[in-house]
Order: C-alpha cells, then structure tokens, then sequence
C-alpha cells in the first residue's frame, strides 16, 4: 500500500545457508517492492526516467534554498529498521549492512532523474549526505524510503 510504513528487521537468527540465501532474498524482494509501490508506481524505479515530485514545493523552505542556491546539502536518514551493530552478531551486522546498501542504492536510482551529487554515505547507519538541486530535494521530501531530510552546514 503507498503511504504506508514498511520496516525489515535484521534481527532473525538462521541455521543453515540455505535459510540465511532464502530470507536474504525475501529482504531483498521485500525491499523492491516498497521502493517500487512508495511512489505509488508499479513501474521500476531504476527504469522509469519520469521524475515523480519535479516541481518544487513553494512553501518548503529547504526547496526554496536549493532553489535560490542551486544545490542545498542535505542529510538523509532512510525509513528503514536499524540497530547499532555493537548488539548484533557478525551475520545480523552483514545483513543490516546489506538492507542499508541497497535502501541507498534504491533511493539513488530514483534520484537519477535529478540534479545531485553524493557527498557522502554510510555502511553501517542508514544516512546519506548529497547536494541536491530544487527537485531532487522535492524528491527527497515526498519519498517513503526517507525517515528525515534535514539541512546540513
């Protein structure tokens, strides 16, 4: 359902490769899924060039400095379950590290329509850093896989 909060947990423990192959793939799956039905879109993110939220917001403040600047830099926290890798065991850290990298690769390639550049991005902790243009940051706004979208200095 668009609009609605999906979380993956990373938390399940497996026995054998085989389950751990099966539940990284469901992950995965569930993963395309959510980046495939936020938008409220069957169509693949990673294919479809039409950009979603590309006329900016005139009452976001954000939009209007990326707009009157060109770019903003902006700090992204994805809606995705996470914990800090210090409770976790060497498989749950590989497979939460797995979820965040392809959260932020999703997320990317929806961007791609846009105007912006990765400043940075995190292995362990669902954040990305990026100068975003006006519509990008609409983008950014208006996405389910984002949890915050805030200004950095």
């Amino acid at each position: 359902m668009p609009g609605s909060a999906r979380t993956l947990s990373v938390s399940d423990t497996h026995t054998t490769t085989g389950d751990t192959v099966r539940t990284l793939a469901t992950t995965v799956a569930a993963a395309t899924v959510c980046a495939l039905t936020a938008c409220g879109s069957t169509t693949d993110p990673t294919t479809d060039p039409t950009p979603r939220y590309a006329t900016p917001s005139a009452t976001d403040p954000l939009v209007a400095r990326a707009r009157a600047h060109g770019t903003v830099r902006v700090t992204v926290v994805l809606d995705i379950a996470w914990q800090p890798e210090s409770g976790l065991t060497a498989a749950q850290i590989s497979r939460q590290r797995t979820a965040i990298a392809d959260a932020e690769d999703t997320l990317l390639a929806q961007l791609s329509p846009y105007r912006y550049h990765l400043v940075s991005r995190s292995r362990t902790e669902p954040r990305l850093t990026l100068d975003a243009d006006a519509p990008a940051t609409t983008h950014l706004r208006h996405s389910a896989l984002v949890a915050t979208l805030t200004p950095t200095p």
